[in-house]
């Protein structure tokens, strides 16, 4: 099983990432989710359960999602990491530790769960790969 944590303090934005997560592993794969709003209770079950996955918010009310982070890569060095926020500023402080990726807003999320999962844009009919881009006809 495939078990996945996500960390925001924001209960709703918790919410919608779990509700996304479960509508995208739906039929497809079992999981586990947890949720926390705190980055040290989150830290506290790492201690004792393996979790493939982290979805951590960058900045929780009063620490730091990539501080949090450092600390969980100690305890469990092959989990990936997921890092969101709407903040643009903390995108450059995330490459400072080991993670998959990081999402910018929800609108982004959400247009890359669909492109991936829709395969929009990803492989041509005629072809496993895109042709190149020759550029566009607009000056």
């Amino acid at each position: 099983m495939f078990t996945i944590a996500i960390c925001d303090d924001n209960k709703q934005d918790c919410s919608n990432l779990c509700n996304m997560v479960e509508q995208y592993f739906c039929g497809k794969q079992k999981i586990e989710l947890h949720s926390f709003q705190s980055g040290l209770v989150l830290y506290q079950f790492m201690k004792s359960q393996n979790v493939h996955l982290v979805i951590m918010d960058i900045m929780l009310d009063n620490q730091s999602g990539i501080d949090i982070v450092k600390q969980l890569k100690y305890i469990a060095p092959d989990c990936k990491i997921i890092f969101v926020s709407i903040n643009p500023e903390y995108f450059q402080d995330v490459y400072y530790v080991d993670h998959v990726t990081f999402f910018g807003d929800w609108k982004i999320i959400f247009q890359t769960i669909k492109t991936v999962v829709k395969r929009e844009g990803i492989s041509s009919k005629e072809s496993v790969t895109m042709e190149p881009f020759k550029g566009s006809k607009e000056k």
